[in-house]
């Protein structure tokens, strides 16, 4: 029903309001929560990987989703210093050292 449903839906049209309704690009998570940047700080420094602190969080905060974050997530503030939320020095405290993240199957 939200694309015109069965008579008047059309491809190109539904696609276009599904990116209107998208509402990209989402501000980061991390901006403005200082509980998250302090309790990620802490355990990066405690050579902890992005995936334990991300697990880490699932398991203390079932039910809040403002103290949950993902590993992604983690990874891209690391690496992506535009959105500046994370310092870049927690990189060294990375197991794989690497200046850029880049995909398996790069």
């Amino acid at each position: 029903r939200r694309n015109g449903g069965v008579r008047r839906y059309r491809a190109a049209m539904s696609d276009a309001a599904a990116w209107d309704r998208a509402h990209r690009p989402k501000p980061c998570k991390l901006l403005g929560n200082d509980y998250l940047c302090r309790t990620i700080s802490a355990k990066m420094h405690r050579k902890w990987s992005p995936q334990q602190i991300a697990g880490r969080l699932m398991r203390e905060h079932p039910n809040d989703d403002q103290k949950r974050i993902s590993h992604e997530t983690i990874y891209r503030s690391l690496f992506i210093q535009t959105r500046g939320v994370l310092k870049k020095e927690l990189q060294a405290h990375l197991r794989a050292t690497r200046s850029i993240r880049r995909s398996r199957h790069a």
